[in-house]
C-alpha cells in the first residue's frame, strides 16, 4: 500500500490527553482513564459563529482501546482483539474538558497469557465503534514491504478504523460522533499504572451546500463520488507508530452518507457534514442523493438528485486541509433514469453488430441525438478523456434509434482478434450524458486457418468416412482445437465461467445452463423450452462451419459403429482403430480434454453432435465419445458446454447417423382415454445389435416423462386421464451392441400434446 505523505502532519494537530490508571485488582485490573481536553486537535465540535472550533467531552462519550501483546503470535499473530469499550462514568457538564471513564483489563501477565515476556501495547480511538481491527504485521517483512512499501520492519501492529459517516448534524454544526481521533501506541513492559495517551485527528471536515432540492423535503442519504486519485474514501488505516495513514484496501472513490434530521429548506438548501480524509480533489466530484416527504414514507414517494462537477473544465481545485473547514455548494439536478443497454452482439472476425436501447426515462427535452464515440482500450479512464466535443469525428458513430429507443450498428473492416471499444451518449438539449465508467468493449474473433483432412474409408455399414486427424490440427497425433457442444469456434479461454466462444447464446447464464436451442427436458430449457432436437444442425456443427461441404462432427451413433466394427490398440502418444471390414485403421492423439479450466489426462473424449435424451438422470447433457476406452456416449455430467473436446470430422452416412426417428400422434377417445401412435422410421440393424426396445412416454409434467413398452408399430391406450389437461407426449427406442453391450444406440420421435377429453 502506498504511504500517503499528507497525513504525517496530521501529529502536528494533536494535543496531549493524559490517562491516569490506578490498578484494583490483580485479576481484573479496573482502571479509571481522565482524558483532558484542551485544544483543537482533541474532541471537536464546529458551530456556525464563524465556523470556529469548540472543543468539550459530553455525558455518554465512549472511546475504544485495545491491549495487545507485542510478540505474543501463540495468541494469533493475526489477532483482532475486541477493543475494551470505555464509557463516561459521569454527567458531564458541557464544554467539560475532563472526562473520567472506567475500564476493566483482563490479566494478560502471566505465563500462559504472555509465553513471550511481550510488551504490553495500547491504543485509542474516539468515537466508540470506530476502531475496526488490530493487525500484527511486524512477523513477516514481506508482510510488511508489501504493506507499506518500504524495508524498514519494526515490530508494531497496524490498526484499522472506520471514518464516520453516519450523522445527526443541523444545518449549522457538524456532528461531533462523527469527528475520529486515533492515539499513538503507548508501550510498557508490563500492564501499567499509568498510560500518557496522545490523539491525533484524522481527516478533515466539510460543510457542503446541497442547492436546487425540493423545499421541505427530508435528506435520506446520498453518495459523494470522486477520481480514485483523490484518497477521500471512509475507512482509514493509521499507524500510530510511524505517523502513517493510509487507505483500507484501495481507494473507493465513494463515501455514502445517511443524515439523520436534515430538512431542506425553502430556498432548496440543505447542509451536509463530512468528515473525510485530507487532500487535493481534482478532475471531477458527483453527488446523488435521495429525499423523501418527510412523512416517513407517507404521502410521496423518495426522489433523486444529482450533479457532475467536472472541476477540470472549470479550472479549479478543491482543498481539504488537515486542519479546519473546507465549505462548497452543488446545485443538483432531478435524477431521470437515463439507461443505455447493450441488448445483444454478434461478433465476427472483421465486423461487429450490436443492438443497443436508449432510454431518456421520462427526462422532458426538446431536442435529442444519439451516438457512440470508439476509443482506445487502453485510454486509462475513457470518461475523462473521451469527449464529444474533442473526439475525432471519425471515431463518432451517429445513431438513430427507433421510436422504442432500439438501434442496430454495426462496423466493418476490422482487425481480427482486435479490442474495439465504444461508449454511448445521448446529447439532450445540447447537453451531453454518458453511462459512467460504463462502455461497451467487444474484441473480434480470431481468425483461424482450417487444414482439411484427408479421408479413410473403414467399410462401415453406414458408408459414413472419417477424417484423417482432428479439426485445427494437420497429422494424427496432433490434437487440434478444442470445441464446447454446440461452439463452432475453438475455445479460446478454458475458465470455468466461460463456456467455448458463446458464438452463439445457448445458454441464458454460465450456471443455469438453461438451454435456448436443443432442449429434451422443459425444466432445463429457457422459458421451457422441449424442442427434441439431439443432433447439432449444420448451422451450430464445429466441422461444418470450419471446413464446409459435406463435413460434420460425428454423432454418438456413429462412434458407436466405428468401434463397434474396429478392433483398437494403444500406441505411443495416442490409440489406433482398426476395421474388421476392410482393415484401413484411423489414429487418434492422446490429447484429453478440459473441464473448465482443468485438463484431463486420464482419458480422451472427441466430441459427438449428439445429445443425451435421458430426461430423468441427465437431461440436456451433451455426449463425448472416450476413445481411450472405446465409449461412444459418455454424458457431460456438468453443466452443457463445460467439457471441451476435439472433433475428429467426418463425411458420409447421415447427420441424424444411426438415432432413428419416428413419428407419433394421438387419438383423444373421451372418457379419459387416449392413443398413442407410433411409426419407426428405420430398420433394425441385426447383424450388429440386439435387446431392441421401444417406449412411450407420456405426462401432464414436461419436466418428468413416466414410460411404456409397446411395440415397433401401432398404438399404445392410455387411461385414467383428466379430462381438461394437456399430456405431453413421445416414443423413444434403443438398442444394444453385440460385441459391446456397453455401446447402445437410440432414438426419439417430436413431443407432441393433447387435451384429454
Amino acid at each position: 500500500m502506498k504511504r500517503i505523505a499528507f497525513i504525517i502532519s496530521v501529529l502536528a494537530l494533536v494535543s496531549a490527553c493524559q490517562a491516569e490508571i490506578t490498578v484494583q485488582s490483580s485479576t481484573a485490573p479496573v482502571h479509571t482513564m481522565t482524558v483532558h481536553a484542551g485544544e483543537a486537535g482533541t474532541r471537536t465540535a464546529i458551530q456556525v459563529d464563524g465556523l470556529t472550533y469548540h472543543t468539550n467531552w459530553s455525558a455518554g462519550d465512549q472511546i475504544d482501546v485495545a491491549e495487545v501483546i507485542q510478540g505474543n503470535y501463540s495468541m494469533d499473530e493475526k489477532s483482532r482483539p475486541a477493543p475494551y469499550q470505555i464509557e463516561a462514568s459521569d454527567a458531564l457538564a458541557a464544554d467539560a474538558a475532563t472526562a473520567s471513564f472506567n475500564i476493566t483489563f483482563a490479566d494478560r501477565t502471566s505465563l500462559a497469557e504472555n509465553p513471550t515476556g511481550g510488551d504490553f501495547r495500547y491504543v485509542g480511538v474516539y468515537p466508540s465503534g470506530s476502531l475496526y481491527s488490530v493487525n500484527w504485521t511486524g512477523d513477516s517483512q514481506a508482510e510488511w514491504e508489501s504493506h507499506w512499501g518500504d524495508t524498514s520492519t519494526p515490530d508494531h501492529f497496524t490498526l484499522l478504523v472506520n471514518m464516520p459517516t453516519s450523522q445527526n448534524p443541523t444545518a449549522d454544526s457538524f456532528d461531533p460522533n462523527a469527528d475520529l481521533m486515533v492515539s499513538q501506541v503507548v508501550t510498557s513492559a508490563t500492564q501499567p499504572n499509568e498510560l500518557s495517551l496522545r490523539f491525533a485527528r484524522v481527516g478533515t471536515i466539510a460543510k457542503i451546500t446541497l442547492k436546487g432540492l425540493p423545499a421541505g423535503r427530508t435528506l435520506e442519504s446520498g453518495t459523494f463520488t470522486f477520481p480514485m486519485t483523490w484518497p477521500g474514501a471512509y475507512m482509514v488505516e493509521y499507524d500510530p507508530t510511524l505517523g502513517k495513514t493510509g487507505l483500507f484496501n484501495k481507494p473507493s472513490g465513494l463515501i455514502s452518507f445517511y443524515p439523520e434530521g436534515v430538512t431542506v429548506d425553502g430556498s432548496g438548501n440543505a447542509v451536509l457534514w463530512l468528515r473525510t480524509l485530507s487532500g487535493t480533489l481534482s478532475g471531477w466530484f458527483k453527488f446523488d442523493v435521495t429525499v423523501n416527504d418527510g412523512k416517513g414514507g407517507k404521502g410521496g414517494e423518495p426522489e433523486r438528485y444529482e450533479k457532475r462537477v467536472d472541476l477540470d473544465a472549470l479550472g479549479r481545485t478543491i482543498e481539504f486541509p488537515e486542519s479546519g473547514i473546507t465549505t462548497f455548494s452543488v446545485t443538483l439536478e432531478k435524477h431521470y433514469d437515463l439507461t443505455f443497454t447493450n441488448e445483444s452482439y454478434v461478433t465476427g472476425e472483421t465486423s461487429i453488430e450490436a443492438h443497443l436501447l436508449f432510454d431518456l426515462g421520462g427526462k422532458p427535452h426538446t431536442s435529442v441525438t444519439y451516438g457512440l464515440i470508439a476509443f482506445d482500450p487502453a485510454t486509462p479512464d475513457p470518461f475523462e478523456t473521451v469527449k464529444v466535443d474533442t473526439a475525432d469525428p471519425g471515431d463518432i458513430i451517429p445513431l438513430t434509434p427507433d421510436g422504442e429507443g432500439r438501434v442496430t450498428y454495426s462496423v466493418t473492416g476490422l482487425t481480427p482478434g482486435t479490442e474495439y471499444c465504444f461508449m454511448p451518449f445521448m446529447v439532450i438539449d445540447g447537453v451531453a450524458f454518458y453511462p459512467e465508467y460504463s462502455y461497451f468493449s467487444y474484441t473480434t474473433l480470431t481468425h483461424y486457418d482450417y487444414v482439411e483432412p484427408g479421408l479413410v474409408d473403414l467399410g462401415l455399414p453406414s458408408g459414413t468416412l472419417w477424417a484423417t486427424f482432428n479439426l485445427g490440427s494437420d497429422a494424427p497425433l496432433t490434437a487440434g482445437y478444442y470445441f464446447a457442444w454446440g461452439e463452432v469456434r475453438p475455445t479460446e479461454e478454458f475458465d470455468n465461467y466461460y463456456y467455448g466462444s458463446k458464438y452463439w447464446n445457448q445458454y441464458r447464464s454460465y450456471n443455469t445452463g438453461y438451454a435456448r436451442k436443443y432442449s429434451t427436458c422443459a425444466a432445463y430449457g429457457q422459458d421451457g423450452l422441449m424442442d427434441m432436437k439431439t443432433v447439432l444442425d449444420a448451422e451450430d456443427d464445429a466441422a461444418t462451419v470450419c471446413l464446409g461441404g459435406e463435413w460434420r462432427t460425428p454423432t454418438s451413433a456413429d462412434f458407436a459403429e466405428m468401434m463397434g466394427n474396429c478392433d483398437r490398440s494403444n500406441i505411443e502418444g495416442g490409440y489406433v482403430y482398426t476395421s474388421k471390414k476392410n482393415g484401413n485403421s484411423i489414429t487418434f492423439p492422446a490429447c484429453g480434454y478440459y473441464t473448465g479450466s482443468s485438463k484431463q489426462s486420464s482419458s480422451t473424449f472427441m466430441m459427438t453432435s449428439s445429445l443425451n435424451i435421458d430426461v430423468v438422470s441427465l437431461p440436456n447433457r451433451a455426449l463425448c465419445a472416450d476413445v481411450h476406452s472405446g465409449t461412444s456416449d459418455y454424458a457431460d455430467g456438468t453443466t452443457r458446454g463445460y467439457t471441451k473436446c476435439n472433433v475428429r470430422p467426418v463425411k458420409g452416412g447421415t447427420r441424424a447417423g444411426h438415432v432413428w426417428t419416428a413419428h407419433t400422434s394421438a387419438t383423444v377417445l373421451g372418457g379419459g382415454s387416449a392413443n398413442v401412435h407410433s411409426e419407426f422410421l428405420e430398420a433394425e440393424d441385426l447383424e450388429n445389435y440386439m435387446e431392441y426396445t421401444y417406449r412411450a412416454h407420456l405426462s401432464s409434467d414436461p419436466t418428468y416423462y413416466p414410460s411404456t413398452s409397446i411395440s415397433r408399430n401401432g398404438y399404445h391406450t392410455y387411461t385414467g386421464l383428466t379430462p381438461g389437461t394437456t399430456y405431453y407426449y413421445y416414443v423413444s427406442w434403443e438398442c444394444r451392441q453385440i460385441s459391446d453391450p456397453s455401446i447402445h444406440k437410440y432414438g426419439t420421435s417430436e413431443v407432441r400434446s393433447f387435451v384429454a377429453e
